[in-house]
């Protein structure tokens, strides 16, 4: 069997700070895919770092988290964006879903403006909801605490 060796990631979006708040912002041809997404409070963000999409972060096998003090890390302990696929992961609420414009208000995210979507899931706690997670000592003590309603900001 050959294995594929690249793949098409088509952006369904991107994200747009303004001064009033930060939206999602739908591409036209994904629109009819929020349906049904009224109600649910949360949202999971799936958003490529186009901003550090260079060969020399996609060969980063190893990051130094700026909330450990110069510690360095493998990459996959990390939610670095530098890694050999930039792809993020951000769990929004949300605070508007204006679906005719394909537009959802959330409360956070920690991608810059005009960052492209790569999908977008909903919260289930029965399926994304750790009880009793276990983490290495080296993990900050802030880390420990559920999700923030505010966010966890740029």
């Amino acid at each position: 069997m050959k294995r594929k060796t690249g793949y098409e990631i088509i952006p369904i979006g991107h994200v747009n700070r303004t001064d009033y708040g930060i939206e999602l912002c739908i591409r036209e041809a994904y629109i009819g895919g929020l349906a049904d997404l009224r109600g649910f409070s949360h949202l999971m963000v799936l958003w490529w770092a186009h901003e550090l999409d260079s060969k020399a972060h996609r060969r980063a096998l190893s990051s130094r988290p700026p909330y450990l003090d110069g510690r360095t890390l493998g990459v996959f302990a990390t939610r670095s964006p530098r890694r050999p696929n930039p792809i993020t992961l951000t769990t929004c609420r949300v605070l508007e879903l204006i679906e005719p414009e394909g537009i959802i208000l959330i409360n956070d995210i920690d991608a810059n403006d005009g960052t492209p979507l790569i999908d977008i899931k909903p919260y289930y706690p029965v399926l994304d909801q750790v009880l009793d997670p276990q983490l290495p000592d080296w993990v900050p003590d802030d880390f420990r605490s559920p999700y923030p309603e505010e966010g966890v900001g740029l």
